[in-house]
């Protein structure tokens, strides 16, 4: 199978379970856009030292390739996302509160002053406050797809909403030599 097909050559593909739509309908550009995310995650995970944080990063990978599924199927065919044998877990409540726990996690042990941080101390917390911006893009195109189509799952939008608070505190932990080793013991206690 050649990874050619020619079928979009005018501009136009094909959501997930065949509805025919323009390439810049706001559904792709809100998939397109979550995409984006998963590949400057890619690079975080690529980059940095701290198994901490890959291993938070590639969690939170695989929730935007489902939530990338999810969005790429139009609302009238949402339902059979339920009905195939691939196994996906759509994003629900438990998935925001893993997030919570994570942010709090480490909110306890930074304790960030009130100022502006202006990204750019190391690559590896700047490659994750990019990924940061990146997800809030996806998420204002998430808000206009919810304005026009209503996403039927009402988790994705908090699920990014919070996403973004922890890409923030995740770009944190490079910067300061201290709490990134804490963050990477912490993770050896956790995974032994």
């Amino acid at each position: 199978m050649k990874i050619y097909t020619r079928t979009g050559d005018n501009g136009n593909t094909h959501l997930l379970f065949g509805e025919k739509v323009s390439k810049d309908d706001i559904r792709c550009e809100a998939y397109g856009l979550l995409d984006s995310v998963n590949s400057h995650l890619g690079m975080c995970r690529a980059i940095t030292n701290t198994q901490y944080i890959s291993s938070i990063i590639l969690d939170i990978q695989q929730d935007i390739f489902t939530i990338c599924t999810e969005v790429s199927v139009s609302n009238k065919n949402h339902h059979k996302l339920s009905k195939t044998n691939w196994g996906i877990k759509l994003i629900d409540e438990n998935s925001i509160i893993k997030l919570e726990k994570i942010i709090d996690s480490i909110d306890k042990k930074i304790k960030l002053k009130p100022k502006f941080i202006f990204p750019g101390s190391n690559i590896q917390s700047a490659a994750i406050d990019l990924a940061r911006t990146q997800t809030r893009s996806a998420e204002r195109m998430l808000a206009n797809l919810n304005k026009f189509e209503n996403i039927i799952n009402s988790n994705i939008l908090k699920y990014i909403n919070r996403l973004s608070d922890l890409l923030f505190y995740l770009a944190r932990i490079p910067e300061n030599e201290k709490e990134r080793k804490y963050f990477e013991s912490k993770n050896e206690k956790e995974n032994s």
